[in-house]
């Protein structure tokens, strides 16, 4: 008797999903999708789809904010999976969320499995699809972590001045990182 397949053993489906900021209108902003299609039809969502079997997630996190949003050529950072085992009513699905930010907004627009796209403000947002409310909120918990971190570096004075504090984050990461202006 043959062994099973990966693919008849492990009945689980591989899935991005893309929370993009913009700050505008006096307020940060994600944008979402309203789903053309069941699951959820008619519900806003994250930007997201399934991985093809020959794209990487990068390559489908890009492919798929294009598709549903006309997004495109933006930097999108992987952040975490999300796998908890009944997050979509179809079936296992894990999926793996990316982040992004934008300085253009306008260029949002519809497309495949959108039938809408609009800007929500983190402090208003509609009834959302899947477990994409807690991702949501789980990225705010993290990067407020984030901040929090290097803020308390920075205040703590001795020994991470803010130029100690770039040095040390170019030599962690190998490179020279420029300063923003205020």
């Amino acid at each position: 008797m043959t062994p099973p397949t990966i693919k008849e053993k492990y009945q689980i489906a591989v899935t991005v999903d893309m929370m993009v900021l913009s700050f505008h209108q006096h307020k940060l902003n994600v944008l979402l999708v309203q789903r053309k299609y069941p699951p959820f039809q008619g519900h806003w969502a994250l930007p997201g789809g399934f991985v093809e079997g020959n794209e990487t997630f990068a390559e489908a996190a890009a492919r798929e904010l294009e598709e549903e949003t006309s997004m495109c050529n933006m930097t999108l950072l992987p952040i975490k999976p999300f796998d908890t085992p009944d997050r979509d009513p179809r079936g296992r699905t894990i999926t793996m969320l990316f982040f992004g930010f934008t300085t253009h907004p306008e260029k949002a627009q519809a497309g495949s499995d959108a039938k809408l796209v609009s800007w929500w403000p983190l402090e208003a947002l509609p009834e959302l699809a899947f477990d994409h409310y807690q991702i949501i909120t789980e990225v705010q918990t993290y990067i407020q972590s984030l901040y929090s971190s290097a803020r308390s570096l920075l205040e703590a004075g001795k020994p991470f001045s803010v130029a100690k504090f770039l040095k040390m984050t170019q030599a962690f990461c190998h490179s020279k990182i420029e300063m923003l202006e205020r």
